[in-house]
């Protein structure tokens, strides 16, 4: 694949990406309802959350471990994601337009390689 092509699907799964989340947050002229945040069940989402949440500690000499994540801690680990939720939001925001330039810049130096090759030098047009 090009890096012409992968810039453009980079760009265009961003984009879609990117007003999705504004959108969800609340940008947006017709929005009257929103909410980004973890839930405690699947009842209103279709998506589950990516990922598992796993925090053990072990002591030096012991092969055995502890896990930490217990549902008091998930309640406050979701409790601080959620309050967090805005700026976790603009972040992937910032990361997926950081993506879309780093695509478009590699994308601008393959096709100025392109032109170099296939260009005709000034000296040898008759």
């Amino acid at each position: 694949m090009s890096l012409i092509r992968q810039y453009k699907e980079i760009k265009g799964k961003n984009e879609i990406m990117i007003e999705n989340l504004l959108t969800v947050m609340g940008k947006g002229s017709r929005i009257d309802k929103n909410y980004i945040g973890v839930y405690s069940d699947r009842r209103w989402s279709s998506n589950p959350v990516i990922g598992y949440l796993h925090g053990q500690y072990g002591y030096y000499g012991d092969s055995s471990v502890s896990d930490v994540i217990n549902p008091t801690t998930t309640e406050y680990i979701r409790g601080a994601i959620n309050k967090m939720m805005p700026q976790i939001v603009t972040t992937a925001i910032e990361l997926a337009r950081q993506d879309i330039e780093k695509a478009r810049i590699a994308a601008s130096k393959e096709a100025q390689e392109v032109l170099e090759e296939v260009s005709v030098p000034k000296e040898d047009v008759k």
